[in-house]
């Protein structure tokens, strides 16, 4: 027995290709769980950024009392990618300047590419401004026909999905958006 295992040196052909062949199972299945990990991240991130724009919109309308968002350019029915470039900028009212609400990256000029969705399948985000409340909802969305601002001036307690306050039509503010 110690004769034959002197004479063995190394390893057989056959035995470096099974070991070759699991390695190259085994990254197939690492990169595949690291791509669906990128993937969700990117969506995260522009749930995040949602959040950042509608913390933005409602800074901007209680400070300035511009709850239609007229002062600054923004109407019903516009596209979100500008109201995201007018937030990034000081804007003045009535002789004074306010913002700016989002904060470019530093020397970086005010522009939607600073905010827009990283995963590939958000094309843009869906805002809804609830003026009576001195919120927003911000979502990113798939559908093109969705990248808006809508404002609503009268549905005082209808906020979006999961938003506090539901239920509380007509009581004015109270009860609504606690967040």
């Amino acid at each position: 027995m110690k004769k034959m295992l002197k004479n063995q040196k190394g390893f057989s052909l056959v035995e470096l290709l099974i070991v070759i062949a699991i390695m190259g199972i085994l990254a197939a299945l690492a990169f595949g769980m690291f791509a669906g990990v990128f993937t969700s991240s990117q969506r995260r991130s522009d749930e995040k950024t949602a959040g950042q724009i509608a913390k933005a919109i409602s800074a901007y309308m209680v400070e300035t009392s511009d709850m239609t968002l007229g002062k600054i350019g923004v109407t019903s029915g516009g596209k979100s990618s500008d109201l995201i470039v007018a937030l990034q900028k000081k804007v003045e009212i009535d002789g004074k300047s306010y913002g700016p609400y989002l904060v470019p990256p530093e020397g970086v000029t005010a522009s939607y590419d600073n905010y827009k969705p990283q995963w590939d399948g958000h094309e843009g985000y869906e805002i809804t401004v609830y003026s009576a409340l001195g919120k927003a909802d911000v979502k990113p969305t798939d559908d093109k026909d969705k990248v808006n601002v809508t404002v609503k001036n009268d549905d005082v307690g209808k906020v979006g999905e999961g938003a506090k306050g539901e239920g509380a039509e007509g009581e004015g503010a109270e009860g609504g958006g606690g967040d």
